[in-house]
């Protein structure tokens, strides 16, 4: 294409684009990339989300385990393993009652539907056992800072999996990651 100026000279501008098969070819390139990224980025997300899972849950058993050191007295955490709830039985924060808060409802932790919990027996050799005999698990928090200890194993639908360990002694919760696992 040749334009004139305002001088009446002659200028010469390229007018030079993509072509179609140009445009056809990145487009290819691009979708390519994002079939191989998309899944990737999905277990990503239920990655992100099955760690946030536990991490909740291990949260709430260190909140039994201060109200039992606030208050003086026994904190018990019953785990429905069918249903994947956590519920805390215990002295309420502030409260100076002896009995434990069975009035009012307990504080409720309910799993996501796609994650499952199972406790882990561990046998004199130290080897873990999965025991799915007892639908229940009782953890209580004592005065002094113990529990009556545990290892819960979490197992998402594809088949990540999580541990939480109470320590009987010390009754710290620690979410322990894979090479931790024995």
């Amino acid at each position: 294409m040749i334009r004139t100026s305002l001088a009446g000279r002659a200028l010469r501008i390229d007018a030079r684009g993509f072509t179609l098969l140009e445009t056809i070819i990145v487009l290819i390139i691009i979708s390519i990339g994002a079939l191989l990224i998309v899944p990737r980025l999905a277990s990503a997300i239920d990655q992100a989300r099955f760690q946030a899972a536990v991490r909740k849950v291990a949260a709430f058993l260190r909140q039994a385990r201060v109200r039992a050191i606030e208050q003086g007295r026994p904190c018990k955490v019953d785990v429905a393993l069918i249903e994947g709830t956590f519920a805390i039985y215990g002295p309420e924060r502030g409260s100076t009652a002896p009995e434990l808060n069975e009035k009012s409802s307990p504080p409720l932790l309910t799993l996501p539907e796609e994650v499952k919990v199972e406790r882990e027996e561990r046998s004199r050799s130290g080897r873990s056992n999965k025991n799915s005999r007892s639908p229940d698990v009782a953890i209580t928090f004592f005065p002094w800072g113990n529990s009556s200890g545990v290892r819960l194993m979490f197992v998402d639908k594809d088949d990540r999996r999580g541990y939480i360990d109470v320590d009987p002694i010390s009754g710290r919760v620690r979410v322990l990651e894979g090479h931790e696992v024995s």
